[in-house]
């Protein structure tokens, strides 16, 4: 038996079948229709289907997937910076950060300006607060505006002059 659809009307063309001697003589096949039964509203709602914004919910979740895994990369990686100021550093490696000699180092720990630990026999120096030392040096070497300058410059003048 043979069957076709007719577009959209319910119907389906079904040929019989063909007997061996109209077969052998060329007779065409019988039609006849039969309606098909279409499922129920009901029974559809028995299949889940997803509904627009539970499609569109999917479609953003995709697209934005890469920008969520480059936010938590990104996230993790300052992380890493936070945690980089707890590390604790020798007074040689403090010294290639600070791009000073070692003697130096010591000498700010022997000062106060920088504080440092010991662990064991060796003295351990917090990252964080050499890179605080280093930025209040630079902070410091920064030059007051012109007009302070300027007023310095004649305080010391009037002071050699009487």
């Amino acid at each position: 038996m043979d069957a076709r659809s007719t577009k959209g009307s319910g119907l389906l063309r079904v040929d019989g079948p063909r007997s061996e001697s109209a077969a052998s003589n060329g007779a065409p096949r019988r039609a006849s229709l039969r309606r098909i039964d279409r499922p129920a509203p009901e029974a559809l709602g028995a299949i889940p289907r997803a509904t627009l914004e539970e499609l569109f919910q999917a479609l953003v979740r995709e697209e934005l997937r890469p920008f969520v895994q480059m936010l938590h990369e990104l996230l993790e990686r300052l992380g890493r910076a936070v945690h980089a100021g707890d590390e604790f550093l020798s007074v040689t490696e403090s010294a290639k950060v600070a791009h000073v000699g070692e003697s130096t180092v010591r000498g700010w720990i022997k000062s106060g300006h920088l504080k440092a630990g010991k662990a064991g026999r060796l003295l351990r120096i917090r990252r964080s607060d050499l890179e605080a030392l280093i930025m209040q040096a630079r902070l410091e070497k920064r030059r007051p505006d012109p007009e302070a300058e300027a007023a310095k410059i004649l305080e010391r003048n009037r002071s050699t002059e009487r």
